[in-house]
C-alpha cells in the first residue's frame, strides 16, 4: 500500500504539499488604468511636446522636438 499525504490530495496545495491561493480579492478601481477607446490605443498629452500611449498593456512615450531655422 502506498501512503499519500491529505495535501497530496488537496487541491488547494502544490507539489511541495505548500498551501496556494486559489482565490483573490477584487482589483480596486484605481489599479485599473483608464478606458482604452475603441481604436484600441489611447494618447494622452504629457506637455512640452511628450505624449503617452498606451494600449492597456503596452505602455510608450513619444517625445516631439519642435527646431526653428535660423
Amino acid at each position: 500500500m502506498v501512503a499519500v499525504s491529505r495535501s497530496a490530495c488537496d487541491p488547494t496545495s502544490d507539489r511541495e504539499g505548500k498551501r496556494r491561493m486559489t482565490e483573490f480579492a477584487p482589483v480596486p478601481e484605481f489599479a485599473t488604468g483608464p478606458a482604452i477607446p475603441e481604436s484600441g490605443y489611447r494618447v494622452t498629452e504629457l506637455g512640452e511636446g511628450a505624449y503617452g500611449i498606451t494600449s492597456g498593456m503596452v505602455n510608450t512615450i513619444i517625445a516631439t522636438l519642435v527646431t526653428t531655422a535660423s
